[in-house]
């Protein structure tokens, strides 16, 4: 409470790198906001990927809520059409 920083998200790009996991630099004072960190693109398998690595504070997500995200995520990245649709998760 009481930060400039709320509602902020971090964003990092590596496209030089890719990479099984990363770790992010911590400060006490924006601890709270979620970290992304999305890595050099590469084929496989007949499609493009990219590693991505999310840093969160647990008292603020679970795994579920990561696991939701990714499920939204995943499924525009499979009909990018969806942003221009409503549209409701069928995680569970």
């Amino acid at each position: 409470m009481g930060s400039d920083n709320q509602g902020q998200v971090f964003i990092t790009n590596n496209p030089w790198n890719s990479f099984t996991s990363l770790t992010f630099p911590y400060a006490r004072r924006v601890a709270s906001m979620p970290v992304f960190g999305i890595g050099k693109m590469y084929e496989s398998g007949g499609r493009t990927m990219a590693p991505l690595a999310i840093q969160n504070h647990h008292g603020l997500t679970d795994g579920y809520h990561i696991g939701h995200f990714l499920d939204i995520m995943h499924r525009h990245l499979e009909d990018p059409g969806l942003i221009d649709r409503p549209f409701t998760s069928t995680f569970a």
